[in-house]
């Protein structure tokens, strides 16, 4: 639909390839989105000191070359202004709030970025971790020539 990318003039288009041939795709959310989007731009790629501002190589294009790629972590010390109790009351008063909004069409709930991580990792550590039968191949010859046992491995889940 309009609305998701411009074509080499910076005209509304609903062509793929005319938002892929000069073109870009728009940020979501506006203004905002796209202050978003230099935000991390400046954070992942000017402080960084890697490409930014559409200097990432395209790995799919160029092969030989690094993408020149860059990263930004921050780490937060969660209780510098407010009490490590105050901000763990807050952070539960956010969940509960988010977890009464409305659910969409479809949905049962609505949860907070990694619940379902958690969920997940929870029922591997009671069933097992699932993997391909390729991969535990692999597993069993890198612990061979590690000098290492088989790992133990089950066909079933183990609950």
């Amino acid at each position: 639909p309009l609305g998701y990318a411009l074509d080499a003039k910076g005209r509304q288009t609903n062509d793929p390839n005319a938002a892929l041939d000069g073109g870009t795709v728009q940020p979501i959310g506006g203004a905002k989105g796209s202050a978003l989007a230099m935000l991390m731009d400046v954070m992942g790629g000017v402080i960084s000191g890697a490409a930014y501002g559409g200097d990432v190589r395209n790995h799919f294009e160029e092969y030989d070359k690094p993408q020149n790629v860059g990263h930004f972590i921050m780490a937060m010390k969660p209780d510098l202004f407010v009490s490590r109790d105050e901000y763990l009351r807050r952070m539960d008063t956010l969940a509960q709030r988010v977890h009464a909004c409305p659910t969409a069409e479809g949905f049962d709930e609505v949860i907070m970025p990694g619940e379902r991580e958690r969920r997940l990792e929870a029922e591997h550590r009671r069933t097992g971790v699932p993997f391909h039968a390729k991969e535990v191949a692999a597993l069993q010859e890198a612990a061979a020539k590690a000098n290492l046992p088989p790992l133990p491995v089950s066909n079933a889940p183990l609950s």
